[in-house]
């Protein structure tokens, strides 16, 4: 029963230095924003060796709806990219290619 006794404050005090351990003090964090002027539009060039498809949707299993020509540009939809993809407007229609294939934007 001593040993009881003598071992219950040793415990005690060394699940508050755990609980101390485990929650410290939450640090300060600085909001960031970012924002875009909606007149801002970004452009790239078609950097694939001959064509590009233009796809109705993000990947390739998707239909194709037109093929852009290596050195075409194109305008970088205000849309959140899906992995690789971005949505652009060619000329005559608006779909998705994959970023890798787009210089400079």
């Amino acid at each position: 029963m001593k040993k009881l006794i003598l071992f219950l404050p040793l415990l005690a005090l060394a699940c508050s230095l755990s609980a101390n351990a485990i929650s410290p003090t939450p640090k300060m964090r600085r909001a960031v924003t970012v924002s875009a002027s909606p007149t801002q539009t970004a452009t790239c060039t078609v950097s694939a060796l001959e064509t590009l498809n233009l796809r109705a949707e993000a990947g390739t299993f998707s239909a194709v709806i037109d093929i852009l020509e290596h050195g075409e540009t194109v305008t970088i939809l205000p849309h959140p990219n899906e992995g690789n993809w971005i949505l652009v407007r060619a000329a005559d229609a608006e779909g998705w290619i994959n970023a890798r294939y787009c210089k400079g934007q």
